[in-house]
C-alpha cells in the first residue's frame, strides 16, 4: 500500500510547496508515481502554486463556496469526504494550505474517519511540516505536530517529519526553550527532523518567479541557462552546478527521513 503524504504548516511561506515539489521529484527520479493534490482556498478557475509547477495536480478547491459551506455543515462534510476518499486510496501527496489545515482534523472528528481508515486498512499517513527560522513558524510547527500526536485517534498519523528550511537562515537563534524541549520529546516518540539547505544557485530566484519546476530546471543545458537567464557561459555553468548540488543534498535529506527513494540522482 502506498502511503499518503501531507505537507503543511499553520504558518504560510514556509516552503510547503517547494517541499512537496522536492518529494514529487524524488519519487519521479526513483521511478515511483505519486499523485499530487493542492488543498487550498483557491477560487474556481484559479491555479494553486503547486499547480503552476506541475501539470498533473488535482486542485481541491474550497474557496469558491466557502461562505455557503460554512452555513451548511452537511455540505462542508460532503465536500471533505472527497478528500477522505483520496486518503483511503493512498499514493498521493497533499499540499495542505495553512488556512485549512485544521479543517481536515475537524472533518475527521465529525466523520469518525479514523474508524473508517482502520476498517478499510487504509494506507499510512505521513505528516511533513516545513518551517523557516522564524519564532512563529517554529511555534506553529510544534502546535501542528502536537495536534497530530494528541488527536491521533481522530486522524491517524503514522509518521511525522519536521523539515528545517534554511532558506532564510540557520536555526541557532530561533524557537523557545519550551519549543525545543517539546520537539526533543517528540523525537523520542518517532518524530524525524531533517534540514533543507538554502539554494545559492544564481538562477534559483528566477526559476521561482517564473514558476519553473525543479524537474525541468535540473534538465537545463548550460546553453539554455545562458540564453534564458542572460548569463555568461561561466555563470551558467556555475548556476547549474549549484542547482544540481543543492537538489542532490536536499533529496539525500528527504531520503534519510524515508520521504523519497534512497537511490536518486539529480541528473
Amino acid at each position: 500500500m502506498k502511503r499518503t503524504i501531507i505537507v503543511s504548516n499553520r504558518t504560510g511561506g514556509q516552503g510547503k510547496t517547494l517541499t512537496a515539489s522536492m518529494i514529487a521529484l524524488g519519487h519521479q527520479l526513483g521511478g515511483e508515481t505519486l499523485g499530487l493534490v493542492a488543498v487550498d482556498t483557491v477560487n474556481e478557475g484559479a491555479t494553486s502554486k503547486l499547480g503552476k509547477l506541475h501539470s498533473d495536480v488535482l486542485e481541491f478547491r474550497i474557496g469558491a463556496g466557502l461562505a455557503d459551506i460554512k452555513k451548511n455543515s452537511a455540505a462542508a462534510l460532503a465536500h471533505w469526504d472527497k478528500l477522505g476518499a483520496l486518503l483511503l486510496q493512498g499514493g498521493v501527496l497533499l499540499d495542505l494550505g495553512a488556512n485549512v489545515v485544521h479543517a481536515l482534523w475537524e472533518w475527521a472528528a465529525a466523520r469518525n474517519a479514523s474508524q473508517v481508515f482502520v476498517r478499510r486498512a487504509a494506507p499510512p499517513i505521513c505528516l511533513v511540516v516545513p518551517a523557516r527560522a522564524q519564532s512563529q513558524a517554529i511555534e506553529d510547527a510544534v502546535t501542528l505536530l502536537r495536534l497530530s500526536f494528541d488527536d491521533e485517534h481522530i486522524l491517524p498519523i503514522a509518521e511525522r517529519v519536521l523539515i528545517l528550511n534554511e532558506a532564510g537562515g540557520g536555526f541557532e537563534k530561533f524557537g523557545t526553550n519550551e519549543d525545543f524541549k517539546t520537539l526533543h520529546a517528540m523525537k523520542k516518540k518517532g518524530l524525524k527532523i531533517i534540514r533543507m539547505p538554502r539554494c545559492t544557485s544564481e538562477i534559483w530566484a528566477q526559476t521561482e518567479r517564473l514558476n519553473i519546476g525543479l524537474a525541468e530546471a535540473i534538465q537545463f543545458a548550460p546553453e539554455v541557462i545562458e540564453e534564458r537567464f542572460g548569463l555568461d557561459p561561466f555563470a551558467a555553468s556555475g548556476a547549474l552546478a549549484d542547482l544540481l548540488g543543492w537538489t542532490k543534498e536536499s533529496l539525500d535529506e528527504l531520503a534519510r527521513a524515508g520521504l523519497v527513494p534512497h537511490i536518486v540522482e539529480a541528473q
